[in-house]
């Protein structure tokens, strides 16, 4: 197996959107869409972020398309993030509201009629320890620590997302 690593060849990431042919409201459309999507960014920050490139675009008088004047969608859009940093505190909030609901309705829905039917069996044992595992995984993930270091870890993760497009910009 671990011979095997070596000779399964690298895959190569995928291609940048070719994004040459798209007029400027399809480009600064899939740019918001990318910034609140991909980069977990607010409604409101992505549209004041791509506003601000617009105004530049518009003093600077330049009559390119947006694809010609800020070149790949991706590109921009990763540096874009990497530079702004907006507040993640409302993505790790979401996410983990979503988790913590998901495990309240698991619990309640799928543990209680188990445990309280007459003879509890086995399963439902093995069932309630690991739904208790992961309400202890779940508490201990709302710790303002936990929650400031997955904050910074996203933010290294758009900084190397960034540095990465960069590189793959600068081989084609």
């Amino acid at each position: 197996m671990f011979a095997s690593a070596f000779l399964i060849p690298q895959q190569k990431g995928r291609s940048l959107v070719d994004d040459s042919t798209w007029d400027d409201e399809r480009w600064f459309s899939h740019a918001e869409n990318l910034l609140r999507g991909r980069y977990s960014f607010p409604r409101k920050l992505a549209a004041e972020t791509l506003r601000k490139a617009t105004g530049h675009r518009k003093l600077s008088g330049d009559t390119a398309s947006a694809a010609e004047q800020f070149g790949n969608i991706e590109l921009f859009v990763a540096q874009l993030a990497s530079a702004a940093s907006p507040p993640l505190m409302r993505s790790m909030i979401l996410k983990r509201l979503a988790i913590s609901a998901g495990l309240i309705f698991y619990g309640t829905a799928m543990l209680i009629p188990d445990l309280t039917e007459d003879g509890i069996g086995v399963l439902a044992v093995l069932k309630a320890a690991a739904w208790i595992g992961l309400v202890v995984w779940c508490v201990m993930s709302w710790r303002p620590k936990r929650i400031a270091a997955d904050i910074q870890e996203r933010q290294a993760s758009r900084h190397t997302d960034a540095s990465s497009l960069s590189a793959h910009q600068a081989d084609d």
